[in-house]
């Protein structure tokens, strides 16, 4: 049940960030390559030093967030449906991480997860282990954000009514931006935690992710 449960927690941050945007009525098909790409982005930045983990980090969710805002603003602001523009921008996320990688085999790709997240990915509190505890703080940061927040209502109106949502005030393209960029950022959060996971980045699982589309809950 633990193991099956740590597996299924990289789904799961995925799926915050897709909660926010099908609420909208949205999809993002780009998550498999924005995940793999944040991934290498975080591992290569870091080169396994535990003293580089923070700025590592925050690095490849910004990525994330960078490139689920370009998905928002093309939706949003462009009219592209969201199936064509996320499907699009998951294959160039594809082309480019593996053409500017070589395929995942330049030096620094092989670079390890930093051994402080390693180690408390793999740790045990309480005899949870801590990537489960991250997931259900993720669920709870997203639920409590959506039931009290004044964002969270701004979201459920742009969901319920966009034009009504629009005349009450609500700037409803930049909220449906904002939600791809969460979208994005989630997606990368998972990458950082499966690379911690797997202790550095492979072709194999970047393969399988991108073949396996994530399938939501």
């Amino acid at each position: 049940m633990s193991a099956i449960l740590e597996v299924a927690s990289f789904v799961g941050f995925v799926a915050a960030g897709q909660t926010f945007v099908i609420l909208v009525g949205g999809i993002d098909l780009s998550v498999p390559w924005v995940l793999n790409a944040a991934g290498i982005v975080f591992a290569v930045f870091s080169l396994g030093h535990s003293g580089r983990a923070v700025p590592a980090v925050l690095l490849a969710l910004g990525v994330g967030f960078a490139i689920g805002a370009v998905n928002g603003f093309c939706v949003a602001y462009l009219a592209v449906p969201a199936v064509v523009m996320t499907l699009a921008m998951n294959g160039i996320m594809e082309g480019l991480t593996l053409g500017l990688t070589k395929g995942l085999t330049c030096v620094r790709c092989n670079s390890y997860a930093p051994r402080v997240l390693q180690d408390v990915v793999h740790k045990d509190l309480v005899g949870i282990p801590a990537d489960l505890i991250l997931w259900f703080g993720v669920a709870a940061l997203a639920s409590v954000v959506l039931a009290f927040t004044t964002y969270g209502r701004k979201v459920y109106a742009t969901g319920n009514n966009p034009t009504a949502a629009y005349l009450a005030g609500v700037n409803v393209r930049l909220v449906t931006m904002s939600l791809y960029g969460l979208s994005g950022m989630f997606a990368a959060l998972a990458g950082i935690v499966l690379v911690s996971y797997s202790g550095q980045p492979t072709l194999g699982w970047a393969i399988r992710i991108s073949s396996s589309r994530l399938p939501l809950p």
